[in-house]
């Protein structure tokens, strides 16, 4: 079902986040085709979260913080929005002038940044919308 939304001609180059969820995706998809796999496409670092299940740390102050405020708080030992915007923002600078039919696998959140960058919205404009899971966008650049 997600392959026949791809193309598969013309691509110039496909893009991974190396954590193993997109990698097998990619790999799947592109079984003949060289990806490369790239950590800026990594989910938001959620540092000492990592793991965790959201009850076990929302009472704590920094969760509260985070909460209020996730474009611009880091979760402790990890990274804001802010931050994960602004790496994607250096992938999307690297790529943009050198390809012009990329496929990228990735997560939810690197993908909204991807959405702030391209259609030129805010942080909270991008967490409106929605991404599913194995969803396919299409987007210009």
């Amino acid at each position: 079902m997600i392959q026949k939304k791809l193309p598969h001609s013309g691509i110039d180059a496909i893009f991974s986040s190396p954590l193993s969820r997109c990698k097998q995706l990619a790999q799947s998809l592109f079984p003949e085709k060289e990806i490369i796999y790239d950590d800026q496409l990594l989910e938001l670092n959620f540092g000492d979260w990592e793991g965790l299940h959201w009850d076990d740390i929302s009472t704590s102050e920094e969760a509260e913080a985070f909460f209020n405020d996730y474009i611009n708080t880091a979760c402790p030992g990890g990274e804001s929005y802010q931050d994960m915007l602004k790496r994607v923002t250096e992938f999307y600078n690297e790529i943009k002038d050198k390809y012009e039919k990329v496929v990228i696998v990735s997560h939810g959140g690197p993908i909204r940044a991807l959405l702030c960058v391209i259609e030129n919205i805010t942080p909270k404009e991008a967490f409106e919308r929605k991404v599913e899971y194995g969803e396919v966008l299409k987007l210009k650049i």
